[in-house]
């Protein structure tokens, strides 16, 4: 089955039917940054399948555009209707983490020291993904 969530300033709740917001749910057993890709769908599935039966996957997706016009926001809600269509029997949650670049740049300086010795532009951005889902 497939959950949407999505990430208010101060906490992550689970949207129902649109624009909803309905509870807040306990913490699932694993998190997979899920941009909807093949990698990363590809990880979800394998973590599917070794899970225990009953345990949630929280597919946690971030947007620097505040969830607006990005193709990895598209990608990842595609990508986890297949996986809960593969695997009826698992509970995936789509974790939608909004942010903005002015978030991310407030926290360039610990960002670029957790990174350390990683200074590749890529490097940067994919911290950055991991640092604001974290956050949720």
């Amino acid at each position: 089955t497939l959950k949407k969530h999505t990430r208010p300033p101060d906490a992550c709740l689970v949207e129902g039917a649109a624009d909803e917001l309905t509870l807040e749910l306990p913490p699932a057993a694993v998190g997979v940054l899920f941009s909807g890709g093949v990698d990363s769908a590809l990880i979800a599935r394998l973590v599917a399948d070794e899970l225990a039966p009953g345990e949630a996957i929280d597919l946690v997706n971030v947007c620097f555009a505040r969830g607006k016009g990005s193709p990895d926001r598209l990608s990842a809600r595609e990508g986890a209707a297949e996986l809960a269509a593969c695997c009826p029997d698992r509970e995936f949650r789509l974790v939608e983490v909004d942010s903005t670049l002015e978030e991310v740049d407030a926290q360039e300086a610990r960002l670029r020291a957790c990174l350390y010795p990683c200074r590749t532009h890529m490097d940067y951005n994919i911290g950055a993904a991991l640092w604001m889902a974290a956050s949720c």
